[in-house]
């Protein structure tokens, strides 16, 4: 008898969909790119998104520091806290000290949501602290500069490890955005947007196009159309 195994592909060796020619283009491209970048991987599920990312890693590992991080595992547990359960993570990656990690989650759980969608729709446009005072108040703005505090140590921490593995880049791997619930997956990639635009930073994002698109209107409504839809796919990619 014979069947056939949903296990992703683990290493270019075992290509057998012959597209060894695109993950090499793509790992040269991330090796020599400038940062931070976003390379979003997109295709329906089961289309090999997380294969793809695996050759990837596996063909750029000695010279780069990669993460990974898997969406849907983590949010069977963490579905309210998803974004801190990610930070976290990434942090521990880093070899972040436990005590920082802790006191920085514990500063971003109390993160009121109006000045994070604050900094999602100004981070991009470059809005000062001192400006977001005029559009929200006081209390809100110094969840803001919490929110920029963060930032600043997850940058430091990205700083370091590169330096002590004396590596110039840092790769993150975001796999199964789209086997969230697509108003979480839009959620995420918010958040994203907000806090890992580093220097040294290279994210890779496996995503369903479509599942984004689905979360935008559940999430602003259907009012939304396709090309607002694009408009926020392209601001984070």
């Amino acid at each position: 008898m014979f069947g056939n195994t949903d296990k992703p592909v683990e290493k270019i060796e075992n290509d057998a969909f012959g597209i060894s020619r695109y993950i090499n283009g793509l790992c040269t491209f991330i090796l020599h790119c400038e940062t931070p970048m976003t390379i979003s991987i997109q295709g329906d599920w089961g289309s090999g998104k997380t294969s793809m990312m695996n050759m990837v890693r596996s063909k750029i590992e000695n010279s780069v520091h990669t993460i990974w991080f898997n969406t849907w595992q983590f949010s069977q547990f963490q579905q309210d806290n998803l974004a801190i359960s990610m930070l976290g993570s990434l942090l521990s990656e880093l070899n972040s000290d436990e005590n920082k990690i802790k006191k920085l989650m514990g500063s971003l759980g109390s993160v009121s949501k109006t000045a994070l969608k604050i900094m999602v729709d100004n981070t991009a446009g470059g809005v000062a602290a001192d400006k977001l005072s005029e559009i929200i108040g006081t209390r809100e703005i110094d969840s803001a500069k919490e929110i920029k505090k963060i930032k600043s140590e997850f940058q430091e921490a990205i700083n370091k490890t590169l330096d002590n593995q004396h590596k110039e880049k840092a790769v993150i791997f975001i796999d199964d955005l789209d086997r969230l619930q697509p108003a979480k997956a839009v959620e995420l990639l918010e958040v994203l947007k907000v806090f890992l635009d580093c220097e040294k930073c290279v994210f890779v994002l496996a995503v369903d196009y479509s599942v984004v698109t689905q979360g935008i209107k559940q999430k602003f409504g259907d009012s939304v159309d396709e090309e607002k839809g694009k408009s926020f796919f392209d601001k984070i990619i």
